[in-house]
């Protein structure tokens, strides 16, 4: 059985966080990966189960859910993969804090206890382990520019980002349809599945474009070279002709001159 649904990404993410937080309590962390650029991946062994959990800043598909899909492993862990590697051996806890798209997850390692912050804010979506005190150890993506209301880099205070309006929550509603059987995450991971799927299509047309695009500046390119070629080679004849009027009177041309008629 299907059913439709309506609702806003924030409530989306509240339910997939309430299905996580019995889960996730305790959970070792056996393996980090990262994917892709903006995709990280916890494996995760709770007692009773193994499990995968995703976590995306991308801009379009920012989400945080459990996942079945295998994702590609790269030898060399990017640089914020590794300091989780390093920082990070056990989840105690999985929250939404500030009432808005920004998931908590309380964690411990070698080093002590720590914050992961996960910002599923569209745009700005990103990736921030804290220390106890509140301070950026470091960031998935740093971003230093004036152009932004926070600088995000390591040593500054986390500033939580400005809290969307209504208007704007409008924009972030999601339409899809969920099996009554399937769990929270579950009906995430195939929503997201769908998007990349359909973005992965227009990518190809786009790219298929691009080529055609960059043919068609080659073939007219080379029309010109050969037009210019064959616009020079249309007073071979006489150009000819005038040579072997000259090659014939070679002995009335002497040294210095300008022109001669023959």
């Amino acid at each position: 059985m299907m059913l439709k649904l309506h609702v806003m990404k924030l409530t989306l993410i509240k339910q997939v966080v309430d299905e996580l937080a019995d889960q996730l309590a305790g959970a070792r962390v056996s393996k980090i990966h990262q994917p892709a650029p903006e995709i990280l991946l916890f494996k995760l062994w709770n007692g009773r189960e193994t499990l995968r959990l995703l976590i995306s800043a991308e801009v379009q598909r920012s989400r945080l859910h459990l996942t079945e899909k295998n994702w590609p492993n790269p030898h060399i862990p990017p640089r914020f993969c590794q300091l989780l590697r390093a920082r990070i051996s056990r989840i105690d806890s999985i929250s939404v804090i500030n009432n808005d798209r920004i998931v908590q997850l309380e964690c411990h390692g070698k080093q002590g206890t720590c914050r992961l912050l996960v910002e599923l804010t569209g745009k700005s979506s990103n990736l921030l382990l804290l220390d106890d005190h509140g301070t950026i150890i470091d960031v998935l993506k740093r971003i230093s520019s004036p152009e932004h209301q926070r600088v995000i880099l390591p040593g500054e205070k986390y500033l939580l980002p400005e809290k969307i309006d209504n208007e704007q929550k409008i924009e972030e509603e999601l339409k899809f349809q969920v099996e009554i059987d399937c769990t929270w995450n579950q009906t995430v991971e195939k929503l997201y599945s769908g998007m990349e799927h359909t973005e992965n299509k227009h990518d190809f047309y786009r790219q298929l474009q691009q080529t055609i695009n960059r043919q068609v500046k080659k073939l007219e390119k080379r029309l010109l070279s050969i037009e210019k070629a064959v616009q020079s080679q249309q007073n071979f004849a006489a150009d000819r002709q005038k040579g072997e009027l000259l090659l014939a009177n070679l002995h009335h041309v002497a040294r210095g001159m300008d022109e001669i008629e023959v």
